[in-house]
């Protein structure tokens, strides 16, 4: 069986045989600070932050941004992107909530974050 990369060290198997098999815990809060970026890119390019060596994963599948919240979008990818098992549309962004869970072709990947959504909000405010 042989493993890739994903998102600094976490493991994707390429003979996963079902999703649950290929379920990844992604701390989006980390991982940003980890790569100093407020966008990753993720796909099978060696250029992505998140690399997914894998059938049907496009070389830019999608992307996540941060702003005052995450947001995902497809990069009008070939086999689509799903939040929560929804296909989202190309070239839409959609805000991410902890707990929330990605799939790229047979790659799952929950979402988590450090920062508590509701303290983000706040500050946000009181900075308006």
């Amino acid at each position: 069986m042989s493993n890739h990369n994903l998102a600094g060290g976490i493991n994707v198997s390429n003979n996963a045989k079902s999703l649950q098999s290929t379920v990844q815990i992604v701390d989006l809060d980390e991982l940003c600070i980890q790569k100093q970026t407020n966008r990753l890119l993720i796909g099978r390019s060696s250029d992505c932050n998140m690399i997914i060596d894998q059938e049907g994963i496009s070389r830019h599948h999608a992307q996540i941004k941060q702003g005052v919240f995450y947001y995902v979008q497809d990069l009008e990818s070939l086999n689509g992107s799903y939040l929560n098992n929804k296909r989202i549309l190309p070239g839409n962004t959609y805000k991410l909530n902890s707990g929330d869970k990605l799939r790229f072709n047979k790659v799952e990947i929950e979402i988590v974050f450090r920062i508590d959504e509701e303290i983000v909000k706040k500050k946000y405010e009181t900075n308006m």
